[in-house]
């Protein structure tokens, strides 16, 4: 669509960078888990379920009914409680085993997009990310 709208308009098609939070390695296995990183990347997903765009997005992406109790506006900490790991990996994130995290970036590269940013999980054992950037970099 994008490509069809700069044609129109006769402009080259705009670059388009996606933000994608990431946690990925050893601690999380292929199975994506609850772990630290996947905990605090679920826990990030509370303001984003009820806000407009968002919450059609996760609806589209099977959520509808952790939207519909978002918009209920819960406790504080029901919400996060209800939030299942998948949708982080599902809707959001890069999350599970290194290699999957390349296909997923690898895959928004195929449809399209010319800059992932990750933004990773802090943990304890990784404060500032730095591990899931180095087992992500191109290099």
């Amino acid at each position: 669509m994008l490509e069809r709208a700069a044609k129109e308009a006769r402009r080259p098609r705009p670059r388009v960078a996606v933000w994608v939070c990431a946690a990925v390695g050893a601690e999380t296995g292929a199975e994506a888990g609850v772990t630290e990183g996947t905990e605090q990347l679920r826990c990030g997903l509370v303001g984003y379920l009820a806000a407009p765009g968002y919450a059609e997005m996760f609806a589209r992406a099977g959520f509808a009914e952790l939207v519909a109790y978002a918009r209920t506006r819960p406790r504080p900490r029901e919400l996060p409680a209800a939030i299942p790991a998948s949708a982080v990996a599902v809707v959001v994130g890069v999350v599970g085993a290194v290699a999957h995290g390349r296909e997923r970036i690898a895959a928004y590269r195929g449809v399209g997009v010319d800059e992932v940013v990750l933004v990773p999980a802090a943990t304890a054992g990784d404060p500032a990310g730095a591990a899931t950037l180095r087992a992500l970099s191109p290099g």
